[in-house]
């Protein structure tokens, strides 16, 4: 009678990590052929926008038009800037994803706000609107 007990609350646990019921779950895959009209915004698409003139010619941009905060000349680090890019190449929705201080913040949003029309991002060898996020390092070399 106790090897039975001591049996039975052995199997006990095993009991209960077999589930009870298996159900099959099916879900529909997305089409493929949905029209790019539908689409408000890309996070990843065939052509990604570019500033005009390359990397090179944002950071020429970037030292012209950011101007260090006086009183925080003792700080550097980088802030993390959201915006979209929309099919005609203009900059909007600019926001603040990650930020170092409200000086920072603010030079890093007047920087981005204020950069020339993009070379907008495509789809299909058709411009859509694509939000991107760019890292503004702010130090003191």
């Amino acid at each position: 009678m106790k090897k039975l007990l001591l049996l039975s609350l052995l199997l006990l646990p095993v009991s209960c990590l077999v589930p009870e019921k298996t159900e099959k779950i099916i879900t529909e895959s997305p089409k493929a052929e949905e029209p790019l009209e539908n689409i408000s915004e890309f996070c990843c698409i065939e052509t990604m926008p570019s500033f005009p003139g390359g990397l090179e010619a944002m950071k020429k941009y970037f030292n012209q038009a950011i101007k260090y905060p006086e009183y925080s000349l003792c700080i550097s680090g980088k802030v993390f800037v959201s915006f979209s890019v929309s099919e005609t190449g203009k900059i909007s929705e600019v926001k603040v994803v990650k930020g170092l201080t409200p000086a920072f913040d603010d030079e890093a949003i007047k920087g981005v706000a204020g950069m020339p029309n993009w070379i907008p991002g495509r789809q299909c060898e058709k411009p859509v609107k694509m939000k991107c996020t760019l890292p503004i390092n702010f130090s003191l070399e």
